[in-house]
This record gives structure tokens, sequence and C-alpha cells, in this order.
């Protein structure tokens, strides 16, 4: 079989091409929350005190941490760690040269997410 579906509703067809539409956006706003939550790891490690203090509510180490790099559960708690932080969450942003919402709306694609 060649991959084509054929149908015979229009009205259906156009249903499930919009359902494959909102899964490939949200594929792709997973993969920029994934490089977002990088970048602010990146922003914890370059600065000691943030370092230590993201490693004291983690309770992860340094090892811990390079291994974790990829996990997308991990990557959610250290955007979790960029919001608690009002002061952190408004120089985040200006160093990675971002939105300041991106952390914010990064977090919501990511695993451990929920309304609060």
């Amino acid at each position: 079989m060649s991959g084509i579906v054929k149908f015979d509703n229009a009205a259906l067809a156009l249903r499930i091409f919009k359902i494959r539409k909102l899964a490939w956006k949200a594929d792709d706003m997973r993969e920029d929350a994934v490089e977002i939550a990088i970048r602010c790891l990146t922003f914890i490690a370059k600065d000691m005190e943030q370092l230590g203090k993201f490693l004291a509510q983690t309770g992860a180490g340094p090892e811990k941490i390079r291994e974790s790099a990829e996990d997308p559960a991990f990557l959610g708690g250290v955007l979790d760690f960029i919001l608690s932080d009002e002061a952190t969450l408004l120089e985040f942003p200006a160093w990675a040269d971002i939105d300041p919402g991106a952390p914010a709306a990064a977090r919501r694609f990511l695993p451990g997410w929920s309304p609060d």
C-alpha cells in the first residue's frame, strides 16, 4: 500500500488533516520547549550561585545533570526552577534574547506540567 488514504467524505478528510496538522505543531512546540529548557540549563550552569540553588532544590549532582540533560521530564524541572524565582525569570530571557513569556509557554509542552 502506498500510504495514500482515500476518503469518500471530504469533510472527514479535512478533519483528519487538521488533527494531523495539530499533532505536527505539537511536535514542533515540544522541540522548541526542549531547546528553551536546554538554554535555561546553560544559563543556570554558567552562574555558580544559580547552579548551587538548582542542585540544592533538585538534589541532583553535576553528573546527574549531564545524564539527564536530554530527559524531557528533567528539562521540565529546569523550567520549573527558572519559573520559581522572579529575578531569574527576568534575567534568563534577557540573557537568551527570547520573549519573557517563552519559559512559561515552553513548560506546558514538557512532562510534569499542570495548570494551577
